[in-house]
């Protein structure tokens, strides 16, 4: 039995995590060496929250325990006294003399962080220097190809129609007709580039824009927008209200290509912790439209790959009777 012990002693000790055994008394009885080498020898048997802070009571925020209220395993984020970032998996536990206590895991995590923060960082930029390159790209078109095309139509009005003989009238009233649409096409491929009201008034107004805009172009659209404790999302980082603003847009450009439906929601909520968006439509799914509704503009993978830089979540939902899509991203503090 004691080489049994020892065999398994000697397996913890070569773990690259760290591995503790702790009573509801808080005292450490078992340490492998990660453990050890992380925060030192326990030669005074001290509680932990004395060993390893040197505080006089338990630590306020400790979780350690919850698996002894709960009956299930527990994992939550700890930062050490080393300052080390630690993923943390507590376990129910029950000793030789019968008693339940706690078998924790430590998985270093710091370093994984630390990647996971630089890509968040690199998305972010990518993001912003996009989304300058439109809005660059939104004003040479305004200064450029829409001032030319209103002088165009200025000119036009100028014409009586009198003067115009009955052979080109029609081809005259089209010209007009064209100038009229190519301007409205232009300054609307310029909002959906850099749509100004995310910028002046916010991410709900950007919402409630975008909403009204689809409807306009589909007619027989109707989309119920649904907002929960909105003032979270304008206070999100310039980024994130980006990167959301451009998914909701490619998702009602999806229900309006593809999916064929009348009825659409957008729900939007927000908490202390995370916010959520959930696009719905009542059409047909994405079995029927397989491919097609992945492809083009901005794309739902595009999506899915960005977000997951920032440590969001992208689910889809879909069947015959419509495609629900949850899209979640936590609050970052600063």
């Amino acid at each position: 039995m004691k080489r049994k012990l020892h065999r398994l002693q000697d397996v913890l000790d070569t773990m690259p995590v760290y591995s503790i055994l702790i009573t509801k008394n808080h005292e450490v009885i078992y340490a492998n060496k990660c453990f050890r080498e992380a925060f030192g020898p326990n030669e005074e048997h001290l509680p932990c929250y004395k060993y390893l802070w040197g505080y006089n009571s338990p630590c306020p925020n400790c979780k350690t325990f919850t698996p002894l209220k709960t009956s299930k395993p527990f994992i939550w984020d700890w930062v050490g006294p080393n300052g080390k970032d630690y993923e943390v998996h507590d376990y129910p536990f029950i000793d030789d003399d019968g008693k339940t206590i706690i078998l924790e895991m430590g998985i270093d995590m710091t370093e994984h962080r630390k990647m996971e923060k630089k890509l968040r960082d690199m998305t972010s930029e990518i993001l912003l220097a996009e989304e300058n390159q439109r809005k660059i790209f939104a004003t040479n078109l305004h200064d450029t190809v829409v001032q030319t095309l209103g002088v165009i139509k200025m000119r036009l009005s100028m014409f009586d129609h009198k003067d115009v003989s009955k052979d080109h009238k029609d081809n005259y009233e089209e010209i007009c007709r064209l100038t009229t649409q190519a301007i409205t096409e232009a300054r609307q491929l310029m909002q959906d580039m850099s749509p100004q009201v995310l910028y002046e008034l916010g991410f709900i107004q950007a919402i409630e824009w975008l909403i009204d805009n689809v409807e306009k172009r589909d007619a027989n659209l109707k989309v119920h927008f649904v907002a929960k404790n909105p003032l979270v999302f304008n206070k999100l980082a310039r980024d994130v209200q980006i990167l959301l603003f451009q998914s909701v847009r490619e998702l009602l450009n999806n229900i309006t290509k593809h999916a064929h439906a009348k009825k659409a929601t957008v729900t939007i909520i927000g908490n202390k912790k995370k916010v959520k968006i959930q696009v719905k439509d009542y059409g047909k799914g994405f079995r029927e439209h397989g491919e097609r509704r992945m492809e083009g503009g901005f794309g739902l993978m595009n999506i899915k790959e960005r977000l997951k830089y920032m440590q969001g979540q992208f689910t889809i939902n879909t069947g015959k009777k419509g495609t629900m899509i949850d899209i979640e991203v936590p609050i970052q503090e600063n």
